[in-house]
């Protein structure tokens, strides 16, 4: 069981917060603390999942790691992963991060830890419409919702898809940020899945429903299919 109090400099929970990845490696091969939380209520593998390192995430998962643990807020491990792929593309870091990312939601999925609302982003992230159509047969609503923990979905609000979650200050940690909780249609805009988007309306999504903060499937469609075609959004 985790547990959490005000970790030293280099506990690794604190090196990987901060990308010091080798250094955690090195303390978490020593025999760290794998379930060790920081004051934001995080676990080293959760930082070595939105920083994109599969060698840490490895090392900690073979050291028995909580991979069921959630932060503060209720973001689980396949949320910080998916959260790691985003951020090394919108951040133009290497396609070796990305590859790395995707290498711990596998994991995650091989384990039987992915519900079939991430299984489907997951997919849809990927291109993979076979993947997401067995999941709508085996019952799966083409209206179903994973929230988007890592902020940089929500369309419309450019300072909010900026900001990282994940990184945030002490300041936020008694006050939750709202997710805009985004249907299976919206996140295919938002991923520029366009002719996926079409394939879920066509199984029956609705393109009506509305996020947390207002905004239809259509606008997310809108706003990504102008910021995919260079338009000022």
């Amino acid at each position: 069981m985790p547990r959490q109090h005000q970790p030293d400099d280099l506990a690794p929970v604190r090196l990987l917060r901060y990308g010091r990845v080798k250094e955690a490696l090195a303390r978490i091969q020593a025999g760290s603390d794998p379930n060790e939380v920081d004051e934001d209520f995080h676990t080293p593998i959760l930082y070595a999942a939105v920083q994109g390192s599969w060698a840490a995430f490895e090392a900690l998962a073979g050291r028995g790691a909580d991979l069921t643990w959630r932060g503060r807020d209720g973001e689980s491990l396949f949320d910080y992963a998916f959260a790691g792929m985003a951020r090394a593309n919108w951040r133009n870091w290497s396609q070796r991060q990305i590859r790395e990312c995707r290498k711990m939601i596998e994991f995650l999925a091989e384990r039987g830890l992915l519900t079939p609302a991430q299984q489907a982003v997951t997919a849809l992230a990927r291109n993979r419409w076979k993947e997401v159509k067995a999941l709508l047969q085996a019952g799966l609503s083409p209206d179903a919702t994973q929230p988007d923990w890592h902020c940089e979905i929500a369309p419309l609000d450019q300072e909010q898809r900026i900001a990282s979650t994940f990184l945030r200050s002490k300041a936020h940690k008694n006050s939750p940020t709202p997710r805009s909780n985004p249907t299976l249609l919206m996140w295919a805009a938002a991923l520029s899945r366009f002719d996926l988007y079409q394939s879920l309306v066509a199984c029956g999504a609705d393109e009506s429903r509305t996020d947390a903060f207002g905004h239809t499937a259509k606008d997310y469609l809108d706003f990504y299919r102008r910021k995919h075609s260079g338009q000022e959004v």
